[in-house]
């Protein structure tokens, strides 16, 4: 029960985010913040019916297709998600800009908004429109991040933003804030799961793995190498580490073999045993 009440309690704290984002920055500098809250965010602008109003609206036929394709559970904290972010949005209309400096409302905007919609999907949630549709275009091309696909759809909505508006320096505007968006929402939903893989060629290839196991209590795996400068030999060391194990996973090679051959490459996603589960 108590873990239910909490991950209400941080889709709630996602979505007023995302309100926030649109009232304090973003609606006051006709940025477009994409995707359904783009959408009503032009609509409002035609026939002033309320943001929060068009976006239960636009929302409907999109769940929907949710509904088929995921989870009842998954939907009920996507509908909670998307009803929260719908009454946020009007809820903060009363809030002043801080700024009237486009560029900053872009950047901060996109922050926020990011990073709001980072907090829904790690609480296992959507706030509704794109970022069901972004799920289902991620379920199908796996190697692809949600924030790309997220970033996709919402130029789109941008483009639409630009016929609607005739003002197509807020486009720019709103691009700014569309890729800012999606680095931090890529960056809340997987940058936990950062993480770094070390080669490293060695003609102590036991000494450095038994040392790296016990000061950073991370494996390694032993990879057959030949040399084709020579043609001899060798064992590769393999080894995944999070970022911040980095400097130790150094320190460790140069105590054993400063001679040695290191490879570290950024890895995006990790799954098994010490990193994310499947």
């Amino acid at each position: 029960m108590f873990e239910k009440l909490k991950k209400y309690a941080i889709i709630l704290i996602g979505s007023a985010i995302m309100g926030i984002a649109i009232d304090l920055f973003i609606e006051p500098a006709q940025i477009v913040s994409g995707g359904v809250g783009g959408l009503a965010l032009i609509m409002n602008h035609l026939t002033n019916i309320s943001v929060g109003a068009y976006i239960i609206i636009f929302n409907i036929p999109i769940f929907i297709v949710g509904v088929l394709n995921f989870s009842k559970r998954y939907m009920v904290y996507s509908l909670i998600g998307m009803l929260s972010m719908s009454f946020a949005t009007d809820l903060f209309s009363f809030l002043k800009p801080i700024t009237n400096d486009v560029i900053l409302s872009s950047v901060f905007g996109g922050v926020l908004f990011g990073f709001g919609m980072g907090i829904v999907i790690n609480a296992g949630a959507t706030t509704g429109g794109v970022d069901i549709l972004a799920m289902l275009l991620k379920k199908k091309f796996p190697e692809f991040s949600i924030g790309k696909f997220v970033l996709l759809l919402d130029i789109l909505v941008v483009l639409l933003a630009g016929f609607v508006y005739q003002k197509w320096e807020a486009v720019l505007y709103s691009s700014v804030s569309l890729f800012v968006s999606s680095y931090v929402l890529d960056f809340v939903v997987d940058g936990v799961d950062f993480a770094k893989t070390a080669f490293v060629v060695s003609d102590k290839p036991s000494e450095i793995s038994t040392m790296i196991a016990e000061r950073i209590h991370r494996g390694c795996t032993g990879l057959l190498g030949v040399s084709m400068y020579n043609g001899s030999s060798k064992t590769v060391l393999m080894c995944v580490i999070r970022n911040y194990e980095i400097g130790k996973l150094k320190k460790v090679i140069k105590d054993i073999d400063p001679a040695a051959f290191v490879i570290v490459a950024d890895v995006r996603e990790v799954l098994g045993n010490g990193f994310k589960n499947y």
